[in-house]
């Protein structure tokens, strides 16, 4: 956070990737061979002490940057590079990728459309402005999935898992009345 100009600003971006998974495949994530890098830029001019010692000492890549647009610049750059078909994070679909856009348009990052497949010359506009417009955002990472891990069903999932925890004869663990419904949509899934 900029406190200053009171602005949200991306310090750090950090991947992980993964090729040619089998969605067959039972093996948990940490078994699987991948390929981790990290774009990170100082939030004061320079690096605290330490940090090249650090960064080289990391298991997979840091690529340091001393401004955001530059950050950005190279992760768009390593994106486009990897190609993914699917971009999986916690709460990337209600935060984190609309913090993304918005900081690549205020900070007019080249090469932006290589968020998505599709090369374009110009930020679409819906009703005069780009943000808070759910298909406009959709589009432009058209050609690659978005995978919330936040959702609604990772929250009934967590749910499940609390009550096979939980001693359901002490009242005290008697699930909230509003959390109800949630469970009864979703009990099929």
């Amino acid at each position: 956070m900029n406190v200053k100009d009171n602005k949200q600003e991306i310090i750090a971006i950090s991947c992980r990737t993964y090729e040619n998974i089998s969605l067959n495949d039972a093996n948990a994530p940490e078994k699987l061979s991948c390929q981790m890098f990290s774009v990170v830029r100082p939030i004061n001019p320079v690096y605290p002490a330490g940090f090249e010692r650090l960064a080289q000492s990391h298991k997979g890549t840091i690529s340091p940057q001393r401004t955001e647009s530059m950050l950005l610049s190279t992760f768009l750059a390593k994106l486009h590079q990897i190609d993914p078909d699917v971009l999986i994070g916690h709460q990337l679909e209600g935060v984190d990728y609309e913090i993304l856009l918005h900081r690549m348009k205020e900070r007019k990052t080249t090469y932006w459309h290589r968020l998505g497949r599709m090369k374009r010359s110009g930020w679409p506009q819906y009703g005069g402005r780009m943000a808070g417009s759910f298909f406009a955002e959709r589009q432009l990472v058209s050609g690659r999935l978005i995978c919330d891990l936040a959702n609604d069903l990772g929250k009934v999932h967590s749910l499940y898992l609390y009550l096979n925890t939980v001693d359901l004869a002490d009242p005290s663990n008697i699930v909230p009345y509003d959390a109800m419904p949630i469970l009864e949509s979703h009990r099929n899934v």
